[in-house]
């Protein structure tokens, strides 16, 4: 699988190996292999053109397809055993649908639980909505 990646001021690299993605990640004390380069809400984000098309891509799914040569399947996502957003070390990588990545979450206790405040707004919202709905 061979993925041509783009940069604004770097030109254009045609990736077939993982040579490039490690040449711009570094090897962090825990294990992890960390994505130096762009961030957004700590992905690692790269610009790739792939079949023709530019689009910005998640490092760590690059890492994945370039590590087995294969395409990720449809459905499915690639998941973090070390819960490091950047990491693109193959072996804290693993395939999982939304359902996996959501008990996943919930078992490192990384779920969304409101505070006790904010649960007691959204009953005040439910219970005024459905005032508001009665009349």
């Amino acid at each position: 699988m061979t993925w041509t990646v783009t940069g604004r001021k770097r030109g254009v690299w045609t990736v077939a190996s993982l040579d490039w993605l490690f040449s711009r990640c570094m090897l962090d004390p825990s294990g992890c292999i960390l994505w130096q380069l762009s961030r957004e809400d700590g992905y690692g984000r790269g610009g790739v053109v792939h079949n023709g098309q530019f689009q910005l891509i998640l490092v760590h799914r690059l890492s994945w397809e370039l590590h087995t040569g294969q395409p990720i399947p449809a459905g499915k996502q690639v998941l973090h055993h070390c819960d490091v957003r950047h990491c693109v070390r193959i072996d804290d990588l693993f395939l999982g649908d939304n359902d996996a990545n959501v008990a996943d979450k919930v078992a490192k206790g990384r779920q969304y639980r409101p505070s006790s405040e904010t649960a007691r707004q959204m009953a005040l919202a439910g219970a005024a909505a459905r005032r508001i709905r009665r009349t």
